[in-house]
């Protein structure tokens, strides 16, 4: 009970991205666009336990627990209702407060796609999603599945997805 009232205090806290959102503006032909990007970061076990295993505080505690009870915490429903709550209301400040044209969002999960489609249909906002979308349901629970989308202030045309070749070595190199 006292855990689970900790982790209620603070999902604020847990439900943060490792990333801040950003927003860029690019003038073109005496048009300004303006775009926010936001990398929500996965609320999946493959996802945090990178960046969990990151952590000063969790690298010098090797077999005390730690990691294990971040996760839980970060994987809690209290935390994944706020990460959603968080990224809605990112897509109402730029969008809805006219700060952006779109908004593009990094680490999708299926739960917080479902509330970004809702939000998006009450507000008239369109939302343009990878096609990884399609292979989403054939991951595990725990398995990150890379997805993407656009959320537009109004109506556009969507895109093919691109495919971009890197050369090196390392992860994401040459793909």
């Amino acid at each position: 009970v006292e855990t689970q009232a900790a982790v209620a205090d603070c999902a604020g806290w847990l439900a943060r991205s490792d990333h801040l959102p950003i927003r860029a503006s690019a003038t073109v032909g005496g048009r300004t666009l303006r775009v926010a990007s936001h990398n929500v970061q996965e609320r999946v076990r493959d996802g945090l336990s990178t960046y969990i295993g990151s952590l000063p505080f969790v690298v010098g505690s090797r077999g005390k627990g730690v990691a294990a009870r971040l996760m839980s915490a970060m994987l809690a429903p209290e935390a994944c209702a706020q990460q959603r709550a968080d990224v809605v209301a990112l897509l109402a400040d730029e969008l809805g407060g006219g700060l952006a044209e779109a908004v593009c969002l990094q680490e999708v999960t299926a739960d917080v796609l479902a509330a970004v489609r809702s939000a998006s249909a009450a507000a008239g906002w369109r939302v343009h999603v990878s096609a990884a979308e399609d292979s989403l349901s054939a991951l595990g629970k725990d398995r990150c599945g890379a997805l993407t989308c656009v959320v537009t202030a109004g109506p556009s045309d969507a895109a093919p997805d691109v495919s971009i070749k890197t050369a090196g070595k390392g992860k994401g190199k040459g793909k």
